[in-house]
């Protein structure tokens, strides 16, 4: 054979093979060639991205607490509130009566001596005498302590009666007789000396 007829059976032979190559058949052809890529890629959907993320386990979802639960929780915060908000509200009530009894001046001349302060809320004087009173009469239920407030219309109208000022002490007997005044800032000591002349 001559070397020319052994070049062109060579040519033909890669002519054969790159016939036969993948994907490179045309559209339509018989069994057994390979079919265009494009042609399977349609045949078979790909999955939308929603249909993607319900095919997920829900375990990354965060589990939301049964109803049961939450029911008992909202129970053992009433169990707690209520009882704050009572004592509260006792507190609170306690203070009302406390400060009704500590304002009233009709026991001035039943049967017990009286010591009536002539109080401003807003002065630091007159809540450093308070304060020196009603350590000087702690334990003593014999004398009674009363305010008159001077921002109430009663207060004001009993300091013009007893011509009085604030920061000072109005003193009364048993039988409400007026038996002086103390004037000022005083200690414990002199306050209780003051008081057991009553």
């Amino acid at each position: 054979m001559s070397k020319k007829n052994k070049r062109n059976k060579k040519s033909a032979g890669r002519k054969s093979l790159t016939a036969v190559k993948p994907n490179s058949a045309a559209p339509g052809t018989s069994e057994g060639s390979a079919t265009p890529k494009a042609s399977t890629d349609s045949a078979t959907p790909k999955p939308s991205k929603s249909a993607k993320a319900s095919d997920k386990p829900a375990s990354n979802s965060k589990a939301k607490p049964a109803a049961g639960l939450l029911n008992r929780r909202n129970a053992i915060k009433l169990l707690i509130a209520v009882p704050v908000v009572g004592a509260a509200g006792a507190a609170i009530h306690r203070y009302d009566v406390q400060n009704r009894e500590l304002h009233d001046l009709s026991p001035i001349g039943q049967g017990k001596p009286v010591v009536v302060q002539i109080h401003n809320p807003s002065c630091p004087l007159c809540r450093r005498l308070m304060g020196n009173a009603r350590k000087a009469l702690d334990g003593n239920d014999d004398i009674l302590f009363r305010v008159a407030d001077v921002t109430s219309s009663e207060g004001e109208a009993f300091r013009q009666e007893h011509q009085g000022e604030t920061v000072s002490l109005v003193l009364f007997d048993a039988k409400g007789r007026n038996r002086g005044t103390i004037r000022g800032v005083q200690t414990t000591e002199v306050l209780l000396e003051q008081f057991l002349q009553l």
